[in-house]
């Protein structure tokens, strides 16, 4: 059993320490946020109190997962990561009640959620989140620190770009390539490409503005 720690201990982190407890493949030993004092609890499980640590307190070999949603402050929190410990591993949590299809590769460290189906020849990069109930049809590509919200739904083909995010129900018609940095709201419709780093929202979607994350 691989050593795990988990860096957020908001909502998300919550939701994957579910994951990875009812999948025993990691021993947790507890969750990394700076904002808070080391040994705070985060979250107590079956007479169990699980913390936070300091990471530069932790020796061996040790498999990490950051389960923050927002896409730019996941990759700054990999950034200092890694500088402070090269030796890291980064782990993949997939949930049990997801699907994964043949010829599918999932990055390192990233978070595949409940009820999710991810089609064939599909690609999902390093560090993504595909969220609760995502339907990802074949050939897709998802490239690094890329996320979706629940309930979202590509055809076949779709590329979504490094550090894009798919919001709540956004639907995407088929062989669409959306940006890097490219934000869709919720509920939207994606009927054409998305050029990188600006702001979509509508059904089907319209330019709204710049997207103000870098």
């Amino acid at each position: 059993m691989k050593n795990l720690i988990i860096f957020g201990s908001g909502d998300l982190a919550k939701i994957v320490f579910y994951e990875v407890i009812q999948k025993k493949d990691f021993k947790l030993l507890g969750f990394i946020n700076e904002s808070k004092k080391e040994n705070s609890i985060v979250i107590q499980y079956k007479g169990q109190k699980y913390k936070t640590l300091n990471l530069d307190k932790i020796n061996g070999e040790v498999n990490g997962i950051i389960a923050i949603s927002d896409n730019h402050r996941r990759r700054e929190c990999y950034k200092k990561t890694i500088k402070k410990n090269k030796k890291i591993k980064w782990a993949k949590i997939i949930s049990e009640n997801s699907f994964i299809g043949k010829e599918t590769s999932v990055g390192k460290g990233s978070i595949i959620l409940q009820n999710s189906v991810i089609n064939h020849g599909s690609k999902i990069g390093d560090h993504c989140i595909i969220n609760t109930s995502n339907s990802i049809d074949h050939d897709n590509i998802f490239h690094d620190f890329s996320s979706t919200g629940p309930g979202v739904i590509t055809a076949g083909g779709v590329k979504v770009g490094k550090l894009s995010f798919l919001g709540i129900g956004a639907k995407v018609k088929q062989y669409i390539n959306l940006g890097q940095n490219v934000l869709v709201g919720g509920n939207s419709f994606v009927n054409k490409d998305c050029k990188p780093n600006n702001v979509y929202y509508g059904n089907p979607i319209k330019l709204i503005r710049k997207n103000s994350g870098k």
